[in-house]
């Protein structure tokens, strides 16, 4: 996953209309129950929210969770 380019700001979206938060320049991350338009646009796409999805990316993130989704 080459996102070393990413700034330390990141988006956690589930909507459609949360698309309108995903910026270039930050780390866009899909929950696993969010719409395929947003999941296409996402740099990753974790589970979903309720399965602790922004837990487990944040882990994956850094570094803590070693587990693949």
């Amino acid at each position: 996953m080459a996102l070393a380019h990413r700034t330390k700001t990141s988006s956690y979206s589930a909507t459609a209309n949360d698309l309108s938060m995903f910026r270039p320049d930050w780390l866009n991350i899909a929950m696993g129950n969010s719409r395929d338009v947003l999941k296409e646009k996402a740099d990753y796409v974790t589970t979903s929210c309720h399965d602790d999805g922004i837990y487990k990316a944040f882990a994956i993130f850094l570094g803590l969770y070693r587990k693949q989704f």
